[in-house]
């Protein structure tokens, strides 16, 4: 969740600041962004996605890393560089780390982002159009949590990127980069919705 913005902070004033924050930041464009704790449903999903992954790709060249696992994004064509703490990354091969460090890696080839109220618009768009700047990310993958319903984006040739939505929880999420399938009845496991409570209108039949 994004709670407020503090401008004018360069990258290396930000990594400063983070070695002892009490909690996880973002930084885009100068501005440093404070993130929340997660709901209950949020933190299922993670782990489900997590668990799902581990156990699908074994003992393979691709492993999942979770939200401490912190982001550097280069942006070329603006020349800034922005951090970022998905909810679930996944890398092939040897992780590249950050110049210097050892908790901020460069080249996840897929992103997973569980969505909430505060965080849709952000996570749908100005964190999406900060990731295809990604050279390595073939695959971003968004994951609602109040219901059962997943966006899954591609990378295509260029700078195009193709679509595919789920919604049932027979279907299963396609990740061709990884040569895998996953259940959503695993990835949405145990997860409970909120129902509108339905509204009493029954009537008794009398003259």
């Amino acid at each position: 969740m994004v709670l407020a913005a503090l401008p004018g902070y360069t990258p290396e004033q930000y990594l400063v600041l983070e070695e002892t924050s009490e909690y996880k930041n973002e930084y885009v464009a100068g501005q440093i962004y404070a993130m929340t704790g997660a709901s209950y449903n949020h933190n299922l999903l993670v782990r489900n996605i997590c668990v799902a992954l581990t156990n699908a790709l074994g003992d393979g060249p691709c492993q999942p890393l979770m939200s401490d696992m912190r982001i550097q994004i280069k942006q070329k064509r603006i020349k800034k560089t922005a951090f970022t703490y998905p909810d679930v990354s996944v890398i092939c091969g040897e992780p590249a780390f950050m110049e210097g460090r050892t908790d901020t890696i460069t080249n996840p080839v897929v992103i997973f982002e569980v969505l909430s109220d505060s965080t849709r618009k952000y996570d749908s768009t100005t964190k999406f159009e900060l990731y295809k700047n990604l050279q390595s990310l073939q695959q971003y993958i968004l994951v609602e949590q109040d219901g059962v319903y997943i966006q899954s984006f591609q990378r295509l040739e260029g700078r195009m990127w193709g679509m595919e939505s789920y919604q049932a929880m027979d279907e299963n999420l396609k990740l061709p980069v990884l040569d895998l399938e996953l259940s959503l009845n695993q990835l949405y496991m145990r997860l409970g919705f909120a129902t509108p409570q339905a509204e009493d209108d029954e009537t008794e039949d009398g003259d």
